[in-house]
């Protein structure tokens, strides 16, 4: 196993950091593009997501609120929705960020496994986000 030094542990810092300041980013205009009377969720709140620890809790808030505010904005803007959009990918992404964090000491791919589940869930919530953002472009 490679010796961990202080150059690496601060580039997978600066890699941690980058890539959910990304993800946040995205959560949060996807937030924007739901009408304020239609948002369960702050836009601003997604930034706990960049806490570590935090954002183990954070995930089980932000994800499901996030899903009811883009189902009640589609449905408000009409479009057939029959299930809380963003909310299955989120919620395995949570829970096994959770899980992963748990028995990383036994199992350390499992970090490759919540990434891959980041991942869906991020495209999922971006996918929603153009969605919105282009029907309010066309209206």
């Amino acid at each position: 196993m490679p010796k961990l030094t202080p150059q690496i542990l601060v580039s997978a810092a600066i890699l941690h950091l980058l890539l959910y300041g990304f993800f946040c980013y995205t959560l949060f205009r996807a937030v924007k593009q739901v009408s304020p009377k239609n948002q369960k969720i702050s836009p601003s709140y997604t930034w706990l997501l960049m806490v570590p620890l935090i954002q183990l809790i954070a995930n089980f808030f932000v994800i499901p609120r996030l899903a009811d505010s883009i189902q009640v904005e589609l449905a408000d803007r009409n479009f057939e929705i029959t299930e809380r959009p963003t909310y299955n990918p989120g919620i395995a992404y949570a829970a096994a960020s959770v899980i992963a964090n748990l028995i990383f000491p036994i199992f350390p791919a499992g970090g490759f496994v919540v990434l891959i589940l980041m991942i869906s869930y991020w495209a999922k919530v971006n996918w929603y986000r153009k969605v919105l953002e282009k029907d309010s472009l066309e209206h």
